[in-house]
């Protein structure tokens, strides 16, 4: 564990390539009897909530297949440098992923969402009551239901996971205590239309983005602030960027295991079955990694020159209230099937 009293910095990304191709390493079967191959990029930070789970999943592979499913970590640059060192998004990731020139990746559900749109529904405002309530749909037939559908698309889900879990907003400044404070902030969101309707409403403008430019878009003057999660926001150095955390809570932030359909159906049964508990169970170990961070995260910043800002309860309920009028325009469209099933859990 890193101490979180001590500076953190994006130079983060050096160690976690040293400790995937450990993890990597590690997990090679002790002699030749690999026949499989899988290629798994994890593309997001921070590393420390996915490196347990990133351990039991090819233990658990290795030990089910006796050795002839191996698996090699790889970052997001790793697998570019492959490609030629070409800038890649997110999005094109996915869409390789779909095209099967990688195997696994490990991203973002937003991101998902351009492939399979009902996925963006689990992204609405206080659709989550808290993580317990999270932690019931995201282990139910729901979610089950959204990993498979994915398949008509060439992926298949194999878990959620929370990279950080519930949503916050750091500002260069702005103390969030009501509504009204919102208007006219420039935020960073995702590639989901959820958030730039939902802060329309609330008279703030959305700048869709990618996460590992905040920083230097905010130097820059082009944004104010920026969704992110607690774990984020201080294992990539962004406590140097902004000193005040608005803790909003207003959405979950969830990542997902996925892997190409048409090489996981080209796999022998057994092998099929072992990389769904597998995945499964690291789905589970980086949810609860997650929120151990979160607490810890939460308790360092204060020491760190972050102020951490909430509502009081009643000017949370009006914020929840305008957040959750873009119901009324996404809720059909990604399903409201998904939306009465998570609020009934």
């Amino acid at each position: 564990m890193l101490d979180l009293t001590q500076e953190v910095t994006v130079s983060a990304s050096a160690t976690m390539s040293e400790t995937l191709a450990r993890i990597s390493a590690e997990g090679r079967p002790a002699s030749d009897t690999a026949r499989f191959t899988i290629r798994w990029v994890l593309a997001h930070d921070p590393p420390i909530v996915f490196e347990d789970a990133c351990r039991q999943f090819i233990e658990t592979v290795r030990e089910r297949t006796h050795g002839e499913v191996e698996v090699q970590l790889l970052t997001s640059d790793a697998f570019m440098g492959g490609r030629g060192g070409e800038d890649l998004s997110r999005t094109e990731l996915v869409q390789c992923l779909a095209r099967g020139e990688v195997e696994m990746a490990h991203t973002y559900v937003s991101t998902l969402g351009s492939v399979h749109e009902p996925l963006w529904a689990l992204e609405l405002p206080f659709l989550f009551r808290d993580y317990d309530h999270a932690e019931k749909v995201l282990e139910g037939p729901m979610a089950t239901r959204l990993m498979d559908d994915m398949a008509v698309h060439g992926i298949r889900g194999l878990s959620f996971a929370y990279s950080g879990g519930f949503r916050i907003l750091p500002s260069t400044g702005r103390r969030i205590e009501q509504l009204s404070d919102l208007a006219g902030l420039r935020i960073r969101t995702s590639g989901n239309p959820i958030p730039a309707e939902m802060y329309r409403r609330m008279g703030a403008i959305a700048s869709p983005g990618a996460l590992q430019h905040v920083a230097k878009r905010t130097l820059a003057g082009e944004i104010d602030a920026a969704e992110l999660t607690f774990v984020r926001f201080l294992y990539t150095g962004l406590n140097e960027v902004y000193k005040v955390v608005n803790d909003t809570g207003h959405s979950l932030f969830m990542t997902m295991m996925a892997i190409n359909e048409e090489f996981f159906r080209g796999l022998p049964e057994g092998h099929q079955e072992a990389i769904v508990e597998a995945g499964r169970r690291a789905g589970q170990i980086e949810r609860g990694v997650s929120l151990a961070e979160e607490v810890r995260v939460k308790q360092a910043l204060p020491e760190l020159g972050v102020e951490i800002v909430s509502m009081d309860e009643a000017r949370r309920a009006e914020f929840r209230e305008v957040a959750r009028s873009v119901y009324e325009s996404f809720a059909p469209r990604f399903g409201q099937d998904i939306v009465d099933a998570v609020r009934s859990t």
